[in-house]
């Protein structure tokens, strides 16, 4: 990979405030890089998830614990309505709206301090989900898109190397209620050996004593009798090891209709406040989607083809870590130091103006004296 190519493309897409382009980014270095060397950069070779590690890996060995680091997991949709379907473009569902939306679906796993003097995130992995299986909807006769494997299965495979080949150090694996299957906490307690705090739908079977859970006496879990910031030891079908349970209380306390949330964690030795402290913790990935497309303009690229495409993403997820870094010296979030980064270029454009103006002032007064 060209890294001199790397750093100035990861910083113009940070300064841009609009379409990411070839173009544009030539123009801004006065043709120092034209749009066909770009192309080339883009195209060539594919970025892989080898050398993000390698890029990221010194920075994270700086900040990883495994005392209070989380890793938290999660996904998200770049939306690319007038992009081409492909086996990277496609539809997906989205919670979020509650329907199928096109774009390109990315699976994450940042690692965030809970020591908050040591606020950092650092995407360790990602993973694209691609659907390259066709197939006709027996229904409706639409062809459709399938994944050769599930989005549960590759979040396991890419958590293995995470723990098992790169080592990393963090003491919770934090994420919500889509990933709370009972194979994926059995996993995560069995085969990695890593404490978890999820989030837990409320229509769960649950049983609230080994010997209910031995005879199959289930009862839904929005049934129990929680009082706030309690916890409470249940058993949940399918997972043989006991976990801790918190209800979160709902930010209107006078709401009646107001929906309940529920944690579960199998560190038994925790409390209330440390497991809401923990999973609060794992909001620091949804800060990362957003900064992702508003900041580093992961959804902002003209690219057309799979190579293209995924290469544009590993520069958006550098540009993060970019950001990042930042962030961390100078105690400045990533929001504020893209709008002192606008505020000097608008100075900069002011001055600019500023002397284009007394030049045509100039020529007035010298048109006015002819004209006289």
């Amino acid at each position: 990979m060209d890294k001199k190519m790397l750093e100035l493309y990861s910083d113009y897409m940070i300064v841009s405030s609009g379409q990411i382009t070839a173009t544009a980014f030539s123009k801004i270095l006065n043709g120092k890089y034209s749009h066909d060397q770009l192309t080339r950069f883009l195209s060539r070779n594919e970025f892989a998830e080898d050398e993000h590690w390698s890029y990221i890996k010194p920075i994270i060995r700086k900040h990883e614990s495994d005392i209070d680091g989380i890793l938290a997991i999660d996904d998200t949709l770049l939306k690319k309505p007038y992009t081409d379907v492909s086996d990277l473009v496609c539809w997906h569902y989205d919670h979020t709206i509650g329907g199928v939306q096109k774009g390109i679906q990315m699976l994450n796993f940042l690692y965030c301090s809970a020591n908050d003097t040591d606020d950092i995130s650092l995407p360790v992995a990602y993973e694209l989900i691609h659907k390259p299986v066709l197939y006709s909807d027996l229904e409706t006769k639409v062809l459709k898109r399938k994944a050769v494997y599930t989005k549960n299965e590759i979040m396991k495979e890419r958590l293995s190397i995470i723990v098992n080949q790169q080592k990393l150090k963090f003491a919770y694996i934090a994420a919500d209620m889509w990933f709370s299957s009972s194979d994926n906490m059995n996993f995560f307690h069995y085969e990695l050996k890593k404490k978890f705090v999820m989030g837990l739908k409320s229509n769960r079977n649950i049983a609230l004593t080994k010997e209910d859970y031995l005879n199959g006496n289930w009862c839904k879990m929005s049934d129990i009798d929680m009082r706030s910031c309690d916890t409470h030891l249940i058993y949940v079908k399918g997972i043989d090891f006991p976990l801790s349970l918190i209800k979160l209380v709902p930010k209107n306390r006078d709401d009646s209709n107001s929906t309940y949330s529920y944690l579960v964690t199998d560190d038994l030795t925790l409390n209330y406040s440390e497991i809401h402290s923990i999973y609060q913790k794992r909001w620091k990935v949804e800060e990362f989607h957003k900064s992702l497309k508003q900041n580093a303009k992961i959804e902002k690229s003209p690219t057309r083809t799979l190579l293209t495409q995924s290469n544009y993403i590993f520069l958006a997820v550098y540009t993060f870590v970019k950001l990042e870094m930042l962030k961390h010296k100078t105690k400045t979030n990533h929001f504020a130091l893209k709008q002192q980064l606008y505020i000097k270029s608008i100075q900069s454009v002011y001055k600019q103006m500023n002397l284009i103006s007394e030049e045509l002032e100039a020529y007035k007064q010298q048109y006015s004296l002819l004209a006289a």
